[in-house]
C-alpha cells in the first residue's frame, strides 16, 4: 500500500516538478554499476554488508530527476554469539528517488535524493534460518562528475535508510554511463 501510494506521488511530482523548473533542458538517461557497503546502526553485535548496485535514472532537465536502485548482497557478516555463528546478509534491497541536482562546477554535480526502499535480509545460524523485508523512507547526497564533459564518469554516495529501531547508512561508488 505504501509502495503504490508513493509511485502515485512521483507519478504526479515528476511532471510538476518538470514544468516547474527555471530552465528546461534536453532528458538524459543514466544507468550505473557499482558497490555499495551498509552499516547498521545501534545494532549489537555490530555487522555490516557489501551490495553490488545497480542504478537506472533520468535527468529531467538541469534541476531534477528520478532514479530507481537495486542492490544484491555478495556475501554474509559472521557474527560469533554464545558459542555459536551467525551469518547476516542482505539478500536485496530496491528503492526509487526523487533527485535534485546542483552544477558544483565543470561537470560535476552535487546530488540529493528522497525516496523509499525496501529490503530483504536474512539470518542463518544454529540450524535455522529467518528472512524478513524492511520499508524505509530515504534520504541521500552525492557527488558525480563526468570527466572532460563525456557521457562516462563515476558518482560517490551516502544514503541513510530509517528503518524502524535502527537506521542504516550506506556508501557507494559507481560508474556511471549517460545516455
Amino acid at each position: 500500500m505504501k509502495l503504490t501510494a508513493l509511485a502515485t506521488a512521483v507519478a504526479v511530482a515528476l511532471p510538476l516538478a518538470a514544468a516547474s523548473a527555471a530552465r528546461a533542458d534536453a532528458i538524459s538517461a543514466t544507468l550505473e554499476a557499482g558497490y555499495t557497503r551498509t552499516q547498521f546502526e545501534d545494532i549489537h553485535p555490530d555487522y555490516a554488508f557489501n551490495t553490488v548496485q545497480i542504478r537506472g535514472g533520468v535527468q529531467l532537465n538541469t534541476y531534477w530527476g528520478a532514479e530507481m536502485e537495486a542492490n544484491f548482497g555478495t556475501g554474509s557478516d559472521r557474527v560469533n554469539q554464545s558459542g555459536f555463528t551467525f551469518r547476516f546478509k542482505q539478500n536485496w534491497a530496491v528503492g526509487t528517488f526523487l533527485v535534485g541536482y546542483a552544477q558544483l562546477g565543470h561537470h560535476i554535480d552535487l546530488i540529493g535524493r528522497i525516496g523509499y526502499t525496501r529490503t530483504q535480509l536474512a539470518a542463518y545460524g544454529a540450524g535455522h534460518s529467518l528472512s524478513t523485508q524492511l520499508n524505509a523512507a530515504a534520504v541521500g547526497i552525492g557527488i558525480r562528475q563526468f570527466p572532460g564533459g563525456g557521457n562516462n564518469g563515476y558518482r560517490f554516495d551516502y544514503t541513510r535508510r530509517f528503518y524502524q529501531g535502527s537506521p542504516e547508512d550506506s556508501l557507494g561508488a559507481t560508474y556511471v554511463h549517460r545516455f
